[in-house]
């Protein structure tokens, strides 16, 4: 059985992160466009995730808050 990898940018993958941690405004715009499933790399995944429960229970972040979240046991996604 072939395992085929999906094409991916993990450069890109980064810089969205990247951006949506530095500015936080761009949330609205990127969430239109791009969504969990869109990140081939989990810790990306795991970070986009973070940032839209953030944006859905009204909550500010920063680097600092994302970095203590992701030191909790992720969530199973079922």
């Amino acid at each position: 059985m072939d395992i085929k990898i999906l094409p991916h940018d993990e450069a890109t993958e980064r810089v969205v992160i990247n951006t949506l941690t530095q500015e936080p405004y761009n949330w609205y715009e990127v969430n239109q466009l791009i969504h969990e499933d869109c990140f081939y790399n989990p810790l990306y995944r795991r970070i986009f995730n973070i940032i839209r429960e953030c944006h859905e229970k009204g909550n500010s972040y920063d680097q600092a808050s994302i970095f203590e979240e992701l030191k909790k046991p992720a969530k199973a996604w079922i």
